[in-house]
């Protein structure tokens, strides 16, 4: 089921290219499917958090008392981040262009803005 939720989306947001140019198209579709990807799972990445903490108490055998640690998922959060932000906002940038030249419904902002995840109001 999360795959079909997946590949509604991938052609939810790919409808806002159609009348792009063939190459901006193939760029645009393997960008797409990566931000769907990453904002799948920063969801999940967050549910994961929000139950587990950001830290945990890490016993050492050399080490009399416990320390805290990042957990790993906050870790993969981070780079997660710093990946699907620069990828969204290389869409949004083509989308604007692509809607300046051939005025339509935006999906790809529809998509972004309905999981929370900004674009311009």
């Amino acid at each position: 089921m999360a795959r079909a939720n997946k590949t509604a989306d991938i052609k939810k947001i790919l409808a806002a290219f159609e009348n792009c140019d063939e190459t901006t198209k193939a760029v645009v579709s393997g960008l797409v499917e990566r931000v769907v990807f990453l904002n799948r799972k920063i969801a999940e990445l967050e549910k994961d958090i929000e139950k587990n903490g950001m830290f945990e108490t890490v016993y050492k055998a050399n080490m009399a008392e416990p320390t805290e640690q990042r957990r790993a998922a906050v870790d993969t959060y981070n780079q997660f981040m710093k990946n699907y932000t620069p990828a969204v906002t290389k869409l949004q940038a083509i989308v604007e262009n692509n809607i300046a030249k051939n005025p339509q419904e935006d999906e790809f902002m529809k998509f972004i803005n309905s999981r929370g995840g900004g674009g311009k109001a």
